[in-house]
């Protein structure tokens, strides 16, 4: 039987997961309040993770391997250790650094949810279901592979601690970090 020259190839979804590690940033490289100008830092503390099997490579490490098709499409989030539950941390720039273009232009999706769930802390049985639904609004990093490659990225991540009264979460500083996923 000879193939369907004519059926469109079915593109995928990736997601990649980066998360920071905040103390180990904290530590580091201290404060730093300038959005414009976030601190370069380096690879140690900041993870990528992508589950499936088109990852190659992609389990708790600073450089993805990953095999993709021309237009799939990937989307990266953010998070820290906690979940951005104590420190939190929140994208504000995803680029290209450095090598081959594999991807088009990185777009900021924010995905708004009216009853999103979350933990009841007055559950009856103390174990948070069933869960209270309200609004959150999600972010991610969205685009398209467009050709094969090894790119560098620039992932710009304003970080925040827990207030003294730890009811809000400050500013501490605006860092860039520089991930590499090749798409194979």
């Amino acid at each position: 039987m000879a193939a369907d020259i004519d059926k469109p190839e079915k593109t995928a979804r990736l997601n990649v997961l980066v998360v920071v590690d905040t103390a180990y940033v904290k530590s580091t490289y201290g404060p730093n309040g300038h959005t414009t100008e976030p601190h370069a830092i380096g690879s140690e503390g900041q993870f990528m993770i992508c589950p499936g099997a088109r990852a190659v490579h992609a389990r708790g490490a600073h450089e993805l391997r990953l095999k993709a098709g021309i237009g799939d499409r990937v989307a990266v989030r953010v998070t820290s250790i906690c979940a951005n539950a104590g420190d939190a941390v929140i994208a504000y720039g995803f680029t290209h650094a450095s090598g081959t273009k594999a991807f088009g232009h990185f777009e900021q999706v924010v995905q708004v949810r009216a009853g999103a769930v979350r933990p009841d802390p007055d559950s009856p049985y103390r174990n948070g279901l069933p869960p209270i639904e309200s609004a959150a609004d999600f972010t991610s990093f969205d685009s398209i592979v467009v050709r094969r490659g090894i790119e560098r990225l620039r992932l710009a991540f304003a970080l925040y601690v827990v207030s003294s009264n730890g009811q809000a979460q400050r500013p501490f500083g605006y860092y860039a970090w520089n991930p590499t996923i090749s798409i194979e």
